[in-house]
């Protein structure tokens, strides 16, 4: 499983990332979102909040799920 988070300033532009271009990534070369998989035992919530702090360097103590699949 996978999370993703759609960060958004008071502009209304969103925040992307440029992906790796390395082989054996989802989507290498490719502006997306920030987010990744889940390790084990952890919660959607913690791998958000895990995520955008290695990815970006948030913390971002207000997040709200959006949408689930």
């Amino acid at each position: 499983m996978g999370v993703a988070a759609a960060i958004r300033n008071s502009d209304g532009a969103y925040l992307l990332h440029l992906r790796d271009d390395i082989d054996g990534i989802c989507w290498p070369g490719h502006w997306s979102f920030l987010g990744g998989q889940l390790e084990p035992g952890e919660t959607p919530y913690e791998a958000i909040t895990r995520e955008l702090h290695e990815e970006a360097g948030l913390t971002l103590p207000d997040l709200h799920p959006l949408a689930t699949l």
